[in-house]
């Protein structure tokens, strides 16, 4: 069993809220408004809920491990320069965590209560606010 098994998958944070706006993008214009609010609401409640065991698993943390860096693979690599696509969590990146991940989510359940005109409602609720929350949880870490 990991010692850090969220710490060692930071990707699903930042995926889960724009997998969350990919499907409502595609299949949502099809779908009742409940599936759609289900899947904005879950996706963005899920990526808080990874926040949440971030930040528990990083006060488990020993002041020699923080910051903690996770290489997932090397993007460009020349000489002695490599452009990797790492995360990296540190104690204000696990606050700015907490804040975008929380606030996005509040703001996806209360955008889901106020579109109420059917033919706005699924593009606004179900796209453009679930692709800021994931890019903005992505730059955080």
């Amino acid at each position: 069993m990991p010692t850090h098994p969220i710490l060692d998958h930071l990707w699903i944070i930042p995926l889960l809220p724009l997998l969350g706006s990919a499907i409502n993008g595609l299949f949502g214009a099809k779908w009742p408004n409940r599936i759609v609010t289900l899947v904005v609401i879950s996706s963005t409640g899920l990526s808080f809920l990874g926040a949440l065991e971030t930040l528990r698993e990083f006060f488990l943390l020993s002041s020699a491990q923080i910051p903690w860096v996770k290489q997932y693979f090397t993007w460009i690599a020349a000489g002695n320069f490599r452009a990797g696509f790492d995360l990296q969590i540190d104690q204000l990146t696990v606050v700015m965590l907490m804040v975008v991940t929380g606030v996005g989510w509040l703001i996806h359940i209360y955008a889901t209560s106020t579109f109420t005109r059917p033919d706005t409602w699924r593009m606004r609720a179900g796209t453009t606010v679930s692709f800021p929350t994931s890019t903005c949880s992505c730059f955080s870490c």
